[in-house]
């Protein structure tokens, strides 16, 4: 059979196309035969390298304990014969074998957990001793919460008259508000301070409005006093009037119980420390009054939800400490800016807070409740409504004549004062901060300046202060 020239080059094409797919084919074969090859030689040299590294014996330090050294080998048999700890460290064909005294070979111990950070304030170390404290008898609690009948540490016509003197607007403010918290001990109105009570309270209230705390207060009373009505009636039953619970019953209490009243988690675990610590007697009010206003913070920051701003609250309205500035309150801050822009006449208080005065001068004799008196001001100034003082446009700069304002006395006193301001604080700086024009860190002073300004009312600050919060609305 002949083949044309078409078929001839046909057919070479074919077979060249046969050959080309037969070598491809066979180099495909090559190298899938070759990664074979090579994963086996892997596998071979991992499994000769583990098999040699579980024969080796590694010799323990001299000053580790065996324990530690034997703790990652193959096997440990230990046994106890006659006070001796002997331990078999079998490795395939090789044992070894160690005695060693019992005393001499702790048994490795496990790493306890870490204690978590609460609230962000960083884990300590007392926190695993705070359940190993052993609680004291309920007597001896309540006479490390309570005092009895207690006294005005300082005298307050002094203070009053101090604070006349140094400003003549003093004069006008005292005529509108009554210094209750401090006038009440010197009555002897105040038959008890119950620290816990306190405490707990100022916790409950904490980043809440006063009407909610009140509620909230009342429903944790309730949890251990059960024969209070469901619904509080606060016009019958007064706050101050509530019992209280004792403070072995509250640290005893589950979690899950107290978080019933409508507490958080974080307050539940604030609540029961301040009453462990006082179960316990870490806490205590006959010390707590002996010691003086620095010593006195640094001993109650220390509880769980307690900062210095609390504690001074507690200084000034609990023990009645005559010489506290609380320089991180926003209520004093707007307090002070409105009286050092202010003269006798614009000094004016609202007319529900002077009916408050008159009331109580009424009834001063037939009052024989327990007060309490920091939960109030634990609340109110949390809830501080920032408001514009009419008159402002009256403040005078320090171009101006004067150091400050000359305003004629309208209480009939001979003398009138107001002292000028101190270095570096200008009657148009405070103008600015009373119209809302903050200060570094959005506070209408900062604690140099309020510090300089209130320098003249030592020892009495606390007194101001108090007068201070009554012009903020």
């Amino acid at each position: 059979m002949t083949l044309t020239p078409y078929r001839s080059s046909r057919f070479a094409s074919i077979h060249k196309r046969f050959w080309m797919l037969a070598i491809i084919n066979t180099r495909t074969i090559s190298l899938l035969l070759l990664r074979r090859i090579r994963i086996t030689e892997m596998v071979t040299l991992r499994t000769r390298q583990a098999k040699h590294h579980n024969e080796t014996v590694i010799p323990p330090k001299p000053e580790e304990s065996i324990a530690k050294n034997f703790v990652r080998q193959k096997s440990t048999v230990a046994s106890q014969v006659n006070g001796t700890k002997r331990t078999k460290v079998e490795n395939g064909t090789e044992t070894i074998a160690i005695a060693t005294s019992v005393a001499e070979t702790p048994s490795p111990k496990k790493r306890k957990a870490t204690p978590k950070k609460e609230s962000g304030k960083p884990a300590t170390a007392h926190v695993a001793e705070e359940e190993q404290l052993p609680l004291l008898s309920r007597d001896e609690v309540s006479k490390a919460t309570t005092i009895d009948y207690p006294r005005l540490p300082f005298d307050l016509d002094e203070a009053v008259s101090h604070l006349r003197s140094v400003d003549s607007r003093f004069d006008t403010m005292l005529e509108q508000i009554e210094l209750k918290p401090y006038q009440e001990l010197v009555d002897g109105r105040v038959r008890e301070l119950d620290l816990f009570r306190t405490l707990a309270t100022s916790i409950l209230g904490q980043q809440v409005s006063w009407l909610a705390a009140r509620v909230i207060v009342y429903r944790f009373v309730r949890l251990f006093h059960t024969e209070l009505p469901e619904k509080p009636d606060f016009d019958a039953i007064p706050r101050d009037s509530l019992p209280f619970p004792h403070p072995i019953d509250v640290c005893q209490s589950d979690d899950a119980f107290l978080r019933t009243a409508g507490l958080s988690g974080a307050k539940v675990k604030y609540v029961k420390d301040v009453a462990r610590r006082f179960s316990d007697g870490r806490l205590d009010a006959r010390k707590i009054i002996t010691l003086n206003e620095e010593d006195c913070i640094a001993e109650l920051v220390q509880i769980k939800g307690v900062g210095r701003w609390t504690a001074e609250m507690l200084l000034m309205f609990a023990l009645r400490r005559g010489n506290i500035l609380p320089v991180g309150d926003l209520g004093v801050q707007r307090g002070m800016v409105i009286f050092f822009t202010s003269n006798s006449n614009q000094l004016k208080i609202e007319e529900k807070k002077r009916k408050q005065k008159q009331a109580k001068k009424e009834d001063v004799h037939d009052s024989q409740e327990k007060v309490t008196v920091i939960e109030d001001h634990l609340t109110e100034s949390q809830a501080q409504v920032e408001r514009e003082i009419p008159n402002i446009d009256n403040i005078k700069d320090e171009h101006e004549t004067g150091p400050h304002f000359s305003a004629p006395p309208t209480n009939g006193h001979t003398s009138y004062k107001i002292p000028p301001l101190p270095e570096g604080i200008s009657p148009s700086l405070l103008k600015t901060r009373r119209e809302g024009k903050k200060a570094k860190g959005n506070v209408y002073l900062t604690p140099p300046e309020m510090e300089a300004l209130a320098a003249e009312w030592a020892p009495f600050r606390s007194i101001a202060v108090y007068m201070m919060w009554a012009l903020v609305d």
